[in-house]
């Protein structure tokens, strides 16, 4: 399917670019676009390159790059002079590719009046928006908003969106690898913009500077800031400012520094996804963000990434960190590890991409092509299977290994194409597994009796979507595109003692012991025990001899 990206760059970013950057006159609109994007500006947002990995046939518009659009006229036959008119031109490209899907990143500029004026109508039109929204906006066009902002959803929903669903941005982890060389200068860097919506931020740099000049011996400070030069900047402000970081320039800044941080735009409330947070995360920095409820659900605080509440707070750990270097540098790196592995591009646009497809009536596959797809009960007789099957859907799998015993298991599932894979030698005690996705269980795993493992979230926790999900679900018509899911996966040798919970997206690794009681809510590192509620390392356990 065709998938149809709409974005625009910062005017900074482009006029660095072209210094930087000399067109080449092999250049085709394609490689001009890609070219562009490969210098990383909102790489955090652009998926369509990581879509083509998934079966889709996606491309980028960049708006405002007049040399890639000036391109794209040329090799299709247009008048020149539809650059100087970009949404004429926006809306004939539109319909000259027909994409299926049509992503626009800025759905203020392309509001439903843009969207009605489209002589052509894709299957799906969706938006993304995580900032401030103009009461005159109309949503009512677009198929599908994303946001990570509740004040973005109240607001959608209020100026005519028909659906809402919660995403975040991602971090593409080859950009490390681009910048991972560069070694720190600063003990505190920050890279961003000074405008009137940071207003808390704004007053959070001024206050770092007063104290980094009470104590110049304390911490050094490095600002990297773009300004539209209507908000003033106090001279103690911009002492420490290098100037503005653009693209890949920007991630090499936040490498500059022993420590960064993160202070989210004034409409945020109490949530903390932003770009910023995957990628200093990302690039392997220690982060010190402002503590908000909503942080947990995407790093764990004062383990991988560092909370303060105020700029006093902040000041005292920055202190205190920088006099345990070694105990930094390994916040920094688990705050790296669960960047790559839950907020990656990759991972991220594999969740747009179950959200899209579900949206569209189809399902990303999960087989390779020309692989066949065993539906049902699968079971050798050396194994004893008989398990109490429930809620049983269409194209629904259950695979079980040699020599296991399951027959005391009940399984159900939620949604149509859900699997349950269970290897050999594994023993599953009276419990339940509920799969809307995909359940992996190892060899030589006992699951005693009492747990629960589910890949997906069963229901939204905004009531107006959940409100028909009984009715809708009896007769086969349940919306599951507003309940979050992702696949759990148990290694082999895992122990999970009585009613132990497994939740979404969990995967508990080779050897691990979960201790009876325990809710996991997030990854077990091989050859550990976990327990508690949320369940956490307590110990290491003892790894087999070779």
């Amino acid at each position: 399917m065709k998938f149809l990206q709409v974005t625009a760059v910062y005017e900074g970013y482009l006029r660095e670019f072209f210094r930087t950057c000399p067109a080449s006159p092999d250049a085709t609109w394609r490689t001009s676009v890609d070219s562009l994007l490969q210098g990383g500006f909102s790489a955090s947002h652009v998926v369509a390159p990581h879509l083509n990995q998934l079966g889709w046939d996606a491309c980028t518009i960049v708006t405002n790059d007049g040399r890639s659009q000036a391109l794209w006229l040329q090799e299709k036959g247009f008048d020149p002079s539809l650059l100087s008119r970009p949404d004429n031109l926006v809306r004939i490209q539109i319909e000259r590719m027909k994409p299926d899907v049509l992503y626009f990143q800025d759905p203020i500029t392309y509001d439903s009046t843009f969207i009605r004026g489209l002589s052509f109508r894709p299957r799906l039109v969706f938006g993304w928006r995580a900032a401030a929204i103009p009461e005159s906006t109309d949503f009512s066009a677009f198929d599908l908003m994303l946001t990570n902002s509740s004040y973005c959803r109240r607001t959608m929903l209020a100026q005519g969106a028909r659906r809402v669903e919660r995403h975040h941005p991602g971090f593409p982890v080859e950009l490390y690898a681009r910048c991972g060389d560069v070694q720190p200068t600063w003990d505190l860097v920050f890279s961003g913009q000074w405008t009137a919506e940071h207003k808390a931020r704004n007053a959070l740099l001024l206050e770092l500077s007063k104290a980094q000049l009470r104590c110049p011996h304390t911490f050094t400070l490095a600002y990297f800031l773009s300004t539209n030069g209507r908000h003033p900047m106090p001279a103690g402000v911009a002492m420490h400012d290098q100037g503005p970081r653009w693209g890949l320039e920007m991630y090499k800044a936040l490498r500059l520094g022993r420590a960064t941080l993160h202070h989210p735009i004034d409409l945020s409330e109490t949530e903390a996804p932003a770009m910023r947070l995957f990628e200093a995360t990302g690039m392997g920095v220690p982060l010190f963000v402002q503590e908000t409820p909503g942080i947990r659900e995407y790093f764990e605080p004062n383990e991988e990434v560092i909370t303060y509440r105020d700029a006093s707070e902040l000041v005292d750990k920055l202190v205190y960190f920088l006099r345990a270097p070694t105990e930094l540098a390994a916040l920094g790196r688990r705050g790296q590890a669960r960047c790559f592995r839950d907020h990656s591009m990759e991972v991220r646009a594999k969740a747009l991409d179950s959200v899209l497809r579900a949206s569209l009536g189809s399902e990303s596959p999960r087989h390779a092509p020309g692989q066949q797809r065993k539906t049902g009960l699968s079971a050798p007789s050396s194994s004893k299977t008989n398990p109490n099957l429930v809620s049983w859907q269409q194209d629904c799998a259950v695979t079980v290994g040699e020599q296991s015993d399951v027959q005391a298991v009940t399984i159900a599932f939620d949604r149509p194409g859900a699997e349950v894979e269970i290897g050999a030698r594994t023993f599953i005690g009276r419990s339940l597994i509920v799969s809307a996705e995909s359940v992996s269980i190892g060899s030589d795993v006992l699951i005693s009796w009492g747990c629960t493992i589910t890949d997906h979230d069963s229901h939204s926790t905004d009531f107006r979507l959940r409100r028909n999900d009984v009715v809708d679900w009896l007769s086969g018509n349940k919306d599951w595109t507003h309940v979050r899911r992702s696949p759990v996966r148990i290694c082999d040798k895992v122990w999970m003692g009585f009613n132990t919970i497994v939740l979404k997206g969990v995967t508990i690794g080779e050897g691990a012991v979960v201790a009876a009681g325990s809710v996991v809510t997030r990854d077990v590192p091989p050859w550990t025990m976990v327990a508690g509620n949320p369940a956490r390392i307590v110990k290491e356990v003892p790894r087999p001899e070779s």
